[in-house]
């Protein structure tokens, strides 16, 4: 065994030194045919050329691609608050329950059976006595409970017209969101701060759930409570009659906060992996539909929060990575939901490039001619949110240049002000945000033809310089997948 360990080692050395020989060409033979050719090919500004110049001197051992990073913020759901259970006083005129015990175990007996409605009717305590159990109870009782209180708000939601059927009870923004601290997560500092909810992380700890396995963290046996509570907003907002569908309380300034609070909260879970496993469709379900229901209940307020919002999902997360992962929405995406997706992209753009908010305006200048030629005559023009849209490409084609000034777009992606070597991963992130705004053009109203030719020369020309480098594997796998994406929905 021991010969045949050595003959192993031997091996894997003489495959790790193969490996660095290829790299050490391959990196060679970069600086030789591909960089140093740049500056006499086109004119590219002195500080691209300075970082592209650091990064041809770099040690060859430096070729191996540096590690990705992460995507994940983790512990963000912990030990659940302990709530006080609701007096269950209505259980007294049904007869089932007169005692305190009594009156637990008829409640259990009821959830189990379905049957809180029939014997106990609607009224607002027995809706927020359903609403406690299913966040705060067992997995049994906490279902049985979403399964009442779904179906009565789709029952209200089918005679919206009907005055008295109304719910007598609905939680509001407000009450969610506090809901949502008690199951466990854990909010930003910043969020606790501002006022709207409570101080997150101080509530007395809560007693393992009955029915949850044995040995399993208390932090896991909330996620079933957190689904739930995400998929009644979810049945809440769908419901057609204003009691049910949460508001933001006529456009106030508490309810704007909570809301997005809210929103934000939705947004991030999703870097949680304990969450993202479990729960990744009900995130993007609910994101767009409080983004809908904001904009369709206060076109004015979300107009005013969605800057706000799109800079806070730019920021999210460990890294640009992650942040990347927050904003990316499915293609289905409704047009509030795809909009705050392109600005979020667009921010995250300017804050990986390092350049200032230069806002709509400074992005004509940066118009490619055959675009300021089809915005003269009219050719390609569209309305409504088409036309944003097509703004913000304006403002992506503004902040990234023309194709020959790819070098100079490299040398922004800096690893740091230290090291002025671009950074690769930072490299596919621009990619990919501008992509998102690019993909979105795309699908709403096809891009012009000025745009998209600018587009895709600038493809090309990042991938003429990245070409031998094994340092952009990452960029040139994320450019594979953006060409096959807009060559078949141009097709």
């Amino acid at each position: 065994m021991d010969e045949v360990g050595s003959n192993f080692a031997c091996f894997k050395a003489a495959i790790a030194a193969q490996a660095k020989t290829k790299r050490r060409e391959e990196a060679e033979r970069a600086r030789r045919d591909g960089w140093e050719g740049a500056e006499s090919e086109e004119e590219v500004q002195d500080d691209g050329e300075a970082s592209l110049a650091e990064l041809l001197q770099a040690d060859t051992d430096s070729a191996i691609e540096e590690e990705e990073p992460s995507c994940f913020e983790e512990g963000m759901l912990q030990d659940a608050q302990q709530v006080d259970s609701p007096p269950l006083t209505f259980l007294q005129s049904t007869g089932l329950a007169s005692g305190k015990a009594d009156k637990g175990s008829a409640w259990r007996d009821l959830l189990d059976g379905r049957e809180v409605r029939m014997y106990c009717g609607t009224s607002k305590e027995v809706l927020q006595a359903l609403f406690h159990s299913m966040c705060h109870g067992g997995c049994m009782d906490a279902q049985a409970a979403y399964d009442e209180l779904s179906a009565h708000f789709q029952a209200t939601s089918s005679n919206a017209g009907a005055a008295d059927d109304a719910p007598a009870w609905a939680p509001s923004l407000s009450e969610l969101w506090d809901s949502l601290c008690a199951i466990g997560y854990q909010a930003p500092v910043e969020d606790s701060d501002g006022g709207a909810g409570p101080s997150h992380g101080t509530g007395r700890p809560t007693a393992p759930q009955a029915d949850a396995p044995a040995g399993v963290p208390k932090s896991q046996q909330r996620v079933p409570n957190l689904q739930l509570l995400l998929l009644l907003l979810k049945d809440m907002r769908a419901s057609a009659h204003p009691a049910a569908a949460p508001g933001l309380l006529k456009g106030s300034a508490a309810g704007v906060v909570v809301a997005k609070q809210l929103l934000l909260a939705v947004h991030r879970m999703r870097l949680e992996p304990l969450l993202l496993s479990s729960l990744l469709n009900e995130f993007n379900v609910l994101r767009e539909a409080l983004v809908e229901a904001w904009a369709a209940s206060h076109e004015h307020s979300w107009r005013a929060a969605e800057p706000g919002v799109a800079t806070d999902l730019a920021a999210m997360g460990p890294s640009h990575s992650s942040a990347l992962d927050v904003l990316t929405v499915p293609l289905s995406s409704r047009k509030h939901m795809a909009a705050l997706s392109q600005a979020a992209a667009l921010m995250l753009l300017r804050k990986l490039l390092g350049r200032p908010d230069e806002g709509q305006a400074a992005a004509a200048p940066g118009a490619s001619k055959q675009m300021k030629e089809e915005a003269k005559s009219g050719q390609g023009v569209v309305q409504g949110a088409g036309a944003r849209s097509e703004a913000l490409v304006e403002e992506l084609h503004a902040l990234m240049g023309e194709a020959r000034n790819v070098p100079t777009l490299l040398a922004s992606c800096a690893r740091s002000e230290s090291d002025r070597r671009p950074d690769f991963w930072k490299a596919r992130s621009v990619v990919q945000a501008a992509d998102g705004i690019m993909w979105s053009a795309q699908v709403a109203h096809k891009l012009s033809p000025g745009a998209w030719n600018w587009y895709s020369e600038e493809l090309k020309a990042l991938e003429e310089k990245l070409g031998r480098l094994i340092q952009a594997a990452g960029v040139r796998k994320a450019q594979s997948a953006i060409k096959n994406n807009h060559d078949f929905e141009r097709s």
